[in-house]
């Protein structure tokens, strides 16, 4: 008996932040199904609030989730996923820098060039030219 109470607690406590089957299978939490579903979408128009819309949640209950579970904002990962496709379009295409920002979403070339200096390090065009280099 005691062993059954134990598992009733444990997915009771597993619960709030991913579900599971009947069979005890541990299904996908709401966070790694967001997380996917933007790294998927990544070269599409991504808000905090198309994200919640896409998942029928608020924006703010969305970020209360992520930020528990992931430790981040939902727009923090955005931006991290975001740059992250930039430093493989830099390194991978002969694409203008303009154009890679505008693809994923920044369409003012300035602030896709502070805020991937900001993440990174370096400017994008500092970037592509190190890698360059390296192959």
């Amino acid at each position: 008996m005691i062993e059954k109470e134990q598992e009733v607690a444990l997915l009771m406590q597993n619960f709030g932040s991913s579900s599971y089957y009947a069979s005890g299978e541990r299904s996908d939490s709401l966070v790694d199904k967001v997380k996917r579903y933007i790294v998927q979408n990544i070269d599409n128009d991504l808000s905090r609030e198309s994200i919640a819309n896409e998942f029928y949640i608020s924006p703010d209950h969305l970020n209360r989730v992520f930020k528990k579970e992931a430790g981040i904002t939902i727009s923090e990962y955005l931006i991290s996923q975001k740059m992250n496709r930039a430093k493989s379009l830099l390194v991978n295409t002969n694409k203008r820098i303009s154009e890679i920002a505008n693809m994923i979403g920044y369409n003012n070339f300035s602030h896709f060039s502070k805020q991937f200096k900001k993440i990174t390090g370096v400017t994008p065009v500092e970037y592509r030219n190190s890698k360059q280099m390296m192959s």
